[in-house]
């Protein structure tokens, strides 16, 4: 599947609103997917990056394509998987740019959700053995609803872990919320930063059916 192609058939079919037009000037961004066998699914919400020169260098979702703080975050991840970069395909939910950081204008995400969880879903039909993780609390709420934090599948409340099982988000998948790379390297808070080696080997440790031989082929 194009996934470029069919995006954009997506942004062509969208209502465009005044409070955040889609920036129709840049195509939207592939997928990254490495050279291995995949058994690591990242989920981003969106490529719009507020350096609005540096988004037509965005070349691949989350620039796993070159060295930088997210791919040190993902390979980080990767390492307590026992496995690398190149045993993952990283895509977006909304894989097309805002004139606007989306997060300023969540109705309009809201309003453009359905045809683009429809190709997600579409996209993810071929990773459905996979590790599946996303990032970041908005992109969590969108796949399920206001009422979900990160923080509260990390043991928050009681030290217990969990991950969303497949009813309860509407990829219909199980899934591994995981907190984005500013929560992890957040000064106010060091929760995310003392949890995530904890979270990665309970996403290890019950997951043992996706880790085979050939893991790191």
């Amino acid at each position: 599947m194009n996934i470029v192609a069919e995006a954009l058939k997506v942004r062509g079919s969208l209502a465009d609103y005044e409070e955040n037009h889609i920036d129709t000037d840049l195509e939207p961004v592939p997928p990254f997917k490495g050279s291995g066998r995949i058994r690591l699914v990242v989920i981003g919400q969106d490529p719009t990056i507020t350096d609005v020169n540096g988004r037509g260098k965005i070349n691949k979702t989350l620039k796993l394509d070159v060295p930088g703080p997210l791919r040190k975050y993902i390979e980080s991840i990767c390492a307590g998987l026992e496995i690398t970069i190149e045993n993952v395909y990283a895509t977006n939910l909304f894989k097309y740019f805002y004139e606007k950081k989306p997060a300023s204008t969540p109705k309009v995400l809201a309003a453009h959700l359905e045809s683009n969880l429809a190709l997600l879903k579409k996209e993810l039909s071929e990773y459905n053995d996979c590790i599946i993780i996303t990032l970041g609390e908005p992109l969590l709420q969108l796949l399920t609803d206001k009422n979900h934090f990160v923080k509260d599948y990390w043991g928050y409340k009681n030290g217990e872990f969990h991950y969303l099982e497949p009813d309860e988000n509407k990829l219909g998948l199980k899934v591994y919320p995981f907190a984005h790379l500013p929560s992890i390297n957040s000064s106010r808070s060091s929760f995310y930063r003392d949890h995530i080696d904890k979270y990665i080997q309970y996403v290890k440790d019950s997951t043992i059916g996706h880790r085979t031989n050939d893991m790191k082929n």
